[in-house]
């Protein structure tokens, strides 16, 4: 990838290795057109991929992103859908060279800039006051810092009109969608743990998750209350 390239080049310190403990997690690296793809097993939503019409991994920059994004919305113009466009250059800057460093407000510009063609196409193809669109977070970044373990405060932009509330959790993300695509919320197993948004949620009791997380590493973490296993990934 071109951008992390020239990023290591300013950095030449930084060690990014996708391949961290796979092999201790039952992963395996899949070989495809080129590219090699880190498949890792997990619960029945971890593998998702194999329910997409489209799934396109590795495509790099914001660039090159956004420009199959746009080339797929155009092929599916005259159709229902929905696209999940991972933008990913601030995550990786974040982990190069910390929150408060010139590349990272950089990396969101650049999330900004490239959304924003997205929403951009919508409108000209005449579909955006249509679609739903949630600009969301996975996480931010301790200040002054490379990692986020403990970096609690996400956001969610959308046009959605029916958010009735102003808080939430990256739980309510997931419930949300699939309510808007007429799912039986109560029929899911196993329970999401999250509330739609246009609904009001109940008093919730904070359920953090905890990982020793070093150069994108990636652990199973006990969760003792609902007694399961979670996987948690930093890619």
């Amino acid at each position: 990838m071109k951008w992390l390239e020239e990023a290591k080049k300013k950095n030449p310190y930084a060690k990014i290795n996708p391949e961290t403990a796979l092999y201790r997690e039952g992963g395996r690296i899949v070989e495809k057109d080129g590219r090699r793809i880190v498949e890792i097993p997990g619960k029945p939503w971890y593998q998702a991929s194999k329910h997409f019409d489209v799934w396109v991994n590795g495509l790099g920059e914001n660039e090159n992103v956004t420009a199959r994004a746009i080339a797929e919305l155009e092929k599916r113009k005259e159709h229902r859908f929905f696209f999940f466009i991972h933008l990913a250059q601030p995550d990786h800057y974040g982990h190069l060279f910390g929150e408060d460093s010139q590349e990272y407000i950089d990396g969101l510009k650049s999330d900004d800039k490239f959304s924003g063609m997205v929403i951009n196409k919508l409108k000209a193809l005449g579909l955006y006051e249509k679609t739903l669109v949630y600009i969301i977070v996975d996480h931010g970044f301790v200040k002054g810092k490379k990692t986020h373990l403990y970096a609690p405060f996400v956001f969610t932009g959308t046009n959605d009109p029916s958010t009735a509330r102003s808080e939430g959790t990256r739980e309510d993300i997931a419930p949300t969608i699939l309510k808007k695509f007429g799912l039986d919320l109560s029929k899911i197993e196993p329970k999401l743990d999250g509330y739609p948004f246009d609904e009001q949620a109940p008093a919730r009791k904070a359920n953090p998750q905890f990982t020793e997380e070093f150069r994108h590493k990636y652990n199973y973490i006990d969760n003792q209350e609902h007694n399961t296993k979670k996987l948690i990934r930093f890619d």
